[in-house]
């Protein structure tokens, strides 16, 4: 979303500035400063300078933030805070911004007592909440997608779509495939920021913005591949796996699954449309990603680096296998022999499930 927005608020004669720990040429007037935005001295310098809208697309632990939010606060007319629509609970119909979260209503202990995504957005929202000052406005937006990224439930593109580009098969959680969920436009979700960026209206807000449209998983998945086969000739080779629970946790996405991924995930998104007398419609689900897995396919932008054990997992209740010389580290081959190979993965499953179940 950040790159489409620059570009967004750029025309509108803004000067913006962007923070980069790389080096780039400012483009008229786009701005960039080079440093690390985790680092707290930065942030201290750079905000002597007070800007009228800082937006934080920034993922911070909590202590982090709580350490920052005044700052944030003290050094703008306007601190936009990029959240999470993950905050929600599971909740009939559509989700509203005053839908109960799940760090308020969870009776989940174990869940509770985690820094996981969904809790951590959650309880940095409180700190904006209980700041005593309303220059602030909270988004939750959901999941996204453009060419450089397309989700496939828990699954990220360089995971799901490098094996059905290469003829291999994906092993997709079955309890997934009846959930409905919202994917958005990346542009979509960028330009009605940039209608919030400035505007007053929003001082003390929170905001959902997604698109009205749903799908199961189950349509996502035959959307992907309607396309894909058209491009490419291949048709995804896809095993339908009862180990939700087992998979999430090879992903490390136990709770991603558990309390997002598996509810219904569908958004009333009226508020931002009529605060900003928006009448410009989103982007359609089916148009969106045929227009972006085709950009993918024509970028060629994949990347092999990482979940050398969930890729092992699949080889290995699919019978198949990887090129070991594919795997260009040696820590990536040792975790891919052992996994493919080995009944490491399901004993260490197996002593997790021993241990919550206490014996």
């Amino acid at each position: 979303m950040g790159r489409p927005l620059t570009s967004i608020l750029s025309l509108s004669k803004m000067n913006v500035y962007v923070t980069s720990r790389y080096h780039h040429e400012d483009e008229d007037n786009i701005h960039y400063i080079k440093g690390n935005a985790h680092e707290i001295n930065f942030l201290k310098e750079i905000l002597k300078n007070k800007y009228d809208v800082i937006i934080d697309f920034m993922i911070y632990q909590v202590s982090e933030f709580q350490e920052r939010v005044n700052l944030f606060l003290n050094s703008t007319n306007q601190y936009i805070f990029l959240s999470s629509s993950r905050v929600y609970a599971n909740c009939d119909g559509r989700i509203t911004e005053s839908s109960p979260r799940l760090l308020d209503i969870s009776k989940d202990k174990e869940y509770l007592s985690t820094d996981d995504y969904s809790l951590t957005k959650a309880r940095e929202e409180n700190l904006l909440f209980d700041s005593g000052k309303k220059n602030w406005t909270i988004i939750r937006p959901y999941i996204t997608y453009e060419s450089n990224r397309l989700q496939l439930g828990i699954y990220e593109k360089d995971l799901w779509l490098t094996r059905v580009l290469q003829n291999k098969t994906i092993v997709v959680p079955r309890s997934l495939l009846n959930c409905k969920t919202t994917l958005t436009f990346g542009k979509d979700v960028s330009s009605r920021i940039s209608m919030v960026v400035g505007n007053n209206k929003f001082l003390g807000e929170t905001i959902n913005i997604t698109s009205n449209q749903f799908a199961t998983w189950q349509q996502i998945i035959d959307m992907y591949s309607k396309e894909i086969i058209k491009l490419t000739g291949k048709k995804p080779k896809i095993i339908y796996s009862d180990n939700s629970e087992f998979i999430a946790t090879i992903m490390k996405s136990y709770y991603q699954l558990k309390y997002d991924r598996l509810f219904n995930r569908t958004f009333d998104n009226s508020k931002i449309e009529k605060m900003t007398n928006n009448n410009n419609s989103y982007v359609s689900l089916d148009k969106g990603l045929r227009d972006s897995i085709k950009e993918c396919l024509n970028k060629k932008e994949f990347s092999l680096n990482g979940s050398w054990v969930m890729r092992a997992y699949m080889d290995k209740v699919s019978g198949e296998r990887e090129n070991i010389r594919d795997i260009h580290s040696l820590y990536g081959k040792i975790k891919y022999l052992i996994v493919r190979y080995t009944p490491y993965l399901e004993f260490m499953y197996g002593q997790m499930r021993n241990i919550k179940g206490g014996g």
